[in-house]
């Protein structure tokens, strides 16, 4: 079976909190130790604390700019390896 090496999720989901699907993740002992990356449209402080007590991998803020959603994901995958 395919396995996952990382899931982005944006922190504002339509009838869901964005910090739920790491949360959810961390909770099953099959996708526990799966990284996260949430992304967000602006720097916040609310939004820092939720990535963090969901054990969000990273947190990257979102303008549009592909290369940092690039960067983050990057970054990510060097540090699991």
């Amino acid at each position: 079976s395919p396995k996952t090496d990382l899931v982005i999720a944006w922190s504002r989901l339509q009838g869901l909190d964005g910090f739920e699907l790491p949360r959810a993740l961390r909770g099953r002992a099959d996708t526990s130790t799966i990284p996260v990356i949430v992304l967000r449209s602006a720097i916040d402080d609310e939004a820092e604390e939720g990535a963090r007590l969901a054990q969000a991998a990273l947190t990257a803020v979102f303008s549009g700019d592909t290369a940092t959603v690039l960067a983050a994901i990057d970054h990510v995958l060097k540090v699991k390896a």
